[in-house]
Formats: structure tokens, C-alpha cells, sequence
């Protein structure tokens, strides 16, 4: 299973060095107070229906939308010692949970998931924003 992570805000990934950075990998308290990345399964999807799917689902607050993406294989947040909750709110939806409760932790899991990211994943800018 390939999971793709957006990135809204363009601090969280670098356009010159292709990477989704540190803070693009950092989870969030969901509304039961767990730490969760919030991701999307992608096999068998174009790369427009990938983009429509950040385009509808992900909107910051102030309506912002995904600037960039970043594909790694669900096995490489497995490795660093993350479950895999698929949710499908909404459809495709996946948590990845198991994050540490100590924010160092927290911190050393996202920045393992950069080095894997930039490794063994694939970097994509959405084609319909200038970063």
C-alpha cells in the first residue's frame, strides 16, 4: 500500500531539494487526543485523481490547498515503529498512529520519515500552483 502525505503550507517542503521537510511529517492530536498523521492510500490512482483528492479533502482553514505531495510505501512508516489505521473518512483516508507522547520522540519519528521519504519515496509539486 502506498500512502501520499500533502503539504499545504510550502514551509513544510522544499521545492529546490524535491522533499517534504520535518514539519510535513509531524502528527497531529485528532479529536480523540491520539497523535495522527493524516494520509491517503493512492494504489491504483492517476496522478490527477490523486490531486483531486487533496484538492476537495485537504483545506486548511483559511482555504488554502495541497502545494505539494510526497509517496512512501505504508512498510517505511511500519519501520519506524507507526501503525496504519485506515479510516476511509473520507474515502482513502488513512491514520498513521503510534507516535510517542514525548515531543523529542515525536521529532526523531518525523525526521526518520523525512530521510525515508527522500530515499525511497516520490516528491510531486501540484501542477496547478506556483510554489
Amino acid at each position: 500500500m502506498t500512502l501520499t502525505r500533502f503539504a499545504i503550507d510550502s514551509s513544510w517542503f522544499s521545492r529546490e531539494n524535491q522533499y517534504i521537510k520535518l514539519k510535513g511529517f509531524l502528527p497531529r492530536r485528532d479529536e480523540h487526543g491520539i497523535w495522527s498523521l493524516s494520509t491517503f492510500r493512492i494504489d491504483a490512482l492517476t496522478a490527477a485523481e490523486i490531486w483531486r483528492i487533496g484538492d476537495t479533502y485537504v483545506v486548511a482553514g483559511d482555504g488554502r490547498t495541497p502545494k505539494a505531495r510526497t509517496d512512501l510505501a505504508a512498510r517505511y512508516y511500519k519501520s519506524v515503529g507507526l501503525e496504519i489505521y485506515r479510516d476511509d473518512q473520507p474515502e482513502r483516508h488513512v491514520n498513521v498512529t503510534g507516535w510517542s507522547e514525548e515531543k523529542s520522540k515525536r521529532m526523531s519519528t518525523a525526521q526518520e520519515l523525512t530521510a525515508l521519504a527522500s530515499e525511497h519515496g516520490s516528491f510531486h509539486l501540484h501542477p496547478d500552483h506556483t510554489v
